[in-house]
Parts: C-alpha cells; sequence; structure tokens
C-alpha cells in the first residue's frame, strides 16, 4: 500500500507560521525588557550607594544575552564597581574578561585584558596568573611604551617566582626597544639586581657603574654607590668598598651611618682567615 503524504491547508500552514514569528518576536521582546528592567534596577542601585545589589542586578544582564549591547554596558559598570568601589578584585577579573570575550571594539579588549593582567600582579599578586594574563597581552598589537611596561612587569613576576632566567630575558627584550631615558634607568637597576641575587655581584657593579657615568644625577638620587658596596661586601672585597665608601662620605647625609659602615667593613676584613687581627 502506498504511504500517504499528510497535506496541510495554505490557511492552516500560514496560520502555525504567524505564529512561529510571534513567538520569536515574543521571545526576544521579552529577553529586551527583562535586560533593559535589570539593567536599569543595578543603575538605580549603584546610584543609591547600594554596590552589592547594583553588581547583582548587572551579572543577570550579562547572563541573560552575553553579547547584548547591554550586557557589555553591564560588565563594564560591573568591573568599575567591583574595581573602584568594593574592591573585590578577582570579582573584576570576570567582568572584564566579559568584555576581552565579547566587545567589538578592539582598544576595549586590549584594555580589559591589561586590566585583568594588573590586577593578578598588583592588586591580587598571583604571579603565575599574572605570567600567562601578561603573556596574552604582548601577543596582542602594543604600542612600544605598553609593550615595554608589560614586560617590566612580566620580568618582575618571574623573579618574584626566583625565575630569574625568565626575568632576565624580559628585562633585555624591553632593553632594545626602550627610548625613554628614565625607564631605561629602571630597567637597567633591574638587571642589576637580577646579576645580584644570581650571584653575579661583578657584573652587578658593571650595570651599576655604567649607570653613575650614564646618569650621574639621578645615580646620586637612587644612591648607587651603595649598591656598589653591598657588591663588594658579597665577594668580600672589603677594601674596595671602605674605598667606595670613603668616596661617597663627603657628600653622604648620614656621615656617621658611613664611619660605623667602614668599622663593621674591617672587622669583616680582620676576622678574614689568614688575616692579622686589628691593629690597637
Amino acid at each position: 500500500m502506498r504511504a500517504k503524504t499528510l497535506l496541510m491547508s495554505p490557511r492552516i500552514y500560514n496560520n502555525k507560521k504567524l505564529i512561529l514569528v510571534f513567538l520569536i518576536f515574543f521571545q526576544n521582546g521579552c529577553s529586551f525588557s527583562f535586560s533593559a528592567l535589570e539593567y536599569n534596577r543595578g543603575q538605580s542601585a549603584a546610584n543609591k550607594g547600594d554596590f552589592k545589589s547594583a553588581v547583582v542586578h548587572y551579572k543577570r544582564v550579562m547572563s541573560r544575552d552575553p553579547e547584548s549591547s547591554e550586557a557589555l554596558e553591564a560588565a563594564r559598570e560591573a568591573a568599575r564597581i567591583s574595581f573602584f568601589k568594593t574592591k573585590k578584585f578577582a570579582e573584576a577579573v570576570q567582568y572584564y574578561k566579559h568584555l576581552v570575550r565579547y566587545s567589538k571594539i578592539e582598544n576595549e579588549r586590549h584594555d580589559a585584558q591589561a586590566k585583568i593582567a594588573s590586577i593578578f600582579f598588583e592588586k591580587i599578586t598571583d604571579y603565575p596568573r599574572a605570567v600567562e594574563e601578561y603573556n596574552k597581552l604582548l601577543l596582542l598589537n602594543n604600542a612600544k611604551k605598553e609593550a615595554i611596561d608589560y614586560r617590566f612587569n612580566l620580568a618582575k613576576a618571574y623573579f618574584y617566582l626566583n625565575n630569574f632566567p625568565d626575568s632576565q630575558g624580559e628585562i633585555e627584550s624591553a632593553l632594545k626597544i626602550v627610548e625613554d631615558s628614565d625607564k631605561k634607568f629602571d630597567l637597567l637597576m633591574f638587571l642589576g639586581s637580577i646579576y645580584f641575587n644570581t650571584k653575579r655581584a661583578e657584573r652587578a657593579i658593571n650595570v651599576y657603574e655604567d649607570l653613575g657615568k650614564t646618569f650621574p644625577d639621578r645615580a646620586q638620587k637612587e644612591n648607587i654607590s651603595m649598591n656598589i658596596v653591598v657588591c663588594y661586601e658579597e665577594l668580600e672585597a672589603f677594601d674596595k668598598a671602605i674605598e667606595k665608601l670613603k668616596a661617597i662620605r663627603p657628600t653622604y647625609s648620614d656621615k656617621e651611618f658611613i664611619d660605623l659602615r667602614i668599622k663593621r667593613l674591617l672587622e669583616r676584613k680582620a676576622n678574614q682567615p689568614g688575616s692579622r687581627g686589628l691593629r690597637k
């Protein structure tokens, strides 16, 4: 027996089509109404200083239709409140992530990613996550100044994790493109710290001495000479350390401190193996 084909009258078909269109319109209308209503509630709560309630309303908008203009505006407001008002930085990260994922504005996505990296580095001090987020940031198009700042913070994060090779690598990458003299000074100072902490005091001394020649005013202000003294002490080159201290004593604000430091170095020198001791 041949199967019969189910036929539908044009009238019934058109009615079903109208119902479907109405349902789609109704659902979209409800979604829009819900988002607008919740966003306005969030704004009202924020204006009253009820930031906790405001964020709850903004989160509902973001969950309902993540890519909508209302959701993006809600994410901006929630991020602002969490960062500046309530200081809930971990929550702020989630709202900035929403902008990174859904915003169609390239600069906004970039700035949100920069904020995420900064939060993990400066506010939460989660250095492994900071490394991860700064590496994501460096994959984006960055202005030269921004790239230097990101690499500097990345170098610091590696340093705090005792990952000195990668820390040094980031500093050296930044030094290749840096033009600002103050920033170059800061980068070289940090490089000196890396050398000192990795038992390469001689290289640290070379860096500090070069800084003293190239940036004499800043070097004096930052007391570079004392860094050199510390390096000589690490090398147990006490005579050189004492010589350096005597050189800076006339212009040093606390001369008693210098005299005490010299006295202690003389004592350490006298206690070295083979020394004849301090003479009275």
